[in-house]
C-alpha cells in the first residue's frame, strides 16, 4: 500500500526550486536594515540559547 516509486512520482513529491522573483524578492528583504538587525538579534537569542555555529554559517 502507499504511493507507487516511480520516477514521475518522486518528481511530484520534490519540492519546488525557488523562481528568480522569490530570490529577488528575499535579497531585498534582507538588504533592508531593519530586516538585517531583526535577523541579528534572532541568531544572537539563538546563539545564548546554545544553538551549535555551524548551524548558521
Amino acid at each position: 500500500a502507499g504511493l507507487p516509486d516511480t520516477p514521475e512520482m518522486r518528481k511530484l513529491m520534490e519540492p519546488p526550486e525557488p523562481s528568480a522573483l522569490l530570490k529577488l524578492k528575499g535579497a531585498l528583504y534582507m538588504a533592508w536594515p531593519p530586516h538585517q538587525r531583526k535577523l541579528k538579534n534572532m541568531l544572537e537569542k539563538c546563539l545564548e540559547q546554545g544553538l551549535p555555529m555551524d548551524l548558521i554559517k
